[in-house]
């Protein structure tokens, strides 16, 4: 009997997965290549300002992004983003710029600085982590391979600006 119910506990550890280790509360570390459906050019509004944004395919556990707002008169804002596998997990790192390239003041010393948490298949949030300029988290959806959502967050703020952007590559 005791032989029967030791079998048995042992075929369901095996089948459910039960480790009688320590629990590992660790989730599996994200990757840069977690992120390969975020690869391509996105078209978007803003308000009536027409936005643009840019993330190459992953390479060497780095993907970098560009982002820029124009009108009739030119671009009025550029962004460029990195993501970036390091000790600390993944980071996305981001530093915006006026039309002259000329970049932000509050961010000069440093980057706004997110850890990357995989949120599902086609999702990911980006939440301040240092030097945050007032972002509380950025956050990736996408519905499908043709349509790319942000919803950027700041602190103190309790609605997400929405930005729905549509492949344009």
């Amino acid at each position: 009997m005791i032989r029967l119910i030791t079998h048995t506990a042992g075929v369901l550890i095996t089948i459910l997965g039960f480790s009688l280790g320590p629990p590992d509360d660790r989730a599996p570390a994200a990757t840069a290549e977690d992120l390969a459906w975020m690869a391509g050019t996105w078209e978007g509004t803003l308000g009536n300002t027409a936005c643009e944004e840019v993330w190459s395919a992953p390479r060497d556990g780095n993907i970098t992004g560009m982002f820029r707002t124009f009108n009739e008169g030119g671009v009025r804002l550029s962004e460029i983003m990195s993501i970036q596998e390091t000790d600390e997990g993944l980071l996305y790192r981001l530093r915006h710029f006026d039309a002259q390239l000329n970049p932000w003041p509050a961010e000069l010393e440093s980057p706004i600085v997110c850890r990357v948490e995989i949120t599902g298949p086609r999702s990911a949030s980006f939440k301040g982590l240092r030097h945050t300029n007032g972002v509380a988290e950025i956050r990736y959806e996408s519905p499908d391979s043709d349509t790319l959502i942000c919803f950027l967050s700041f602190e103190n703020q309790p609605d997400a600006l929405r930005i729905e952007f549509d492949r344009a590559d």
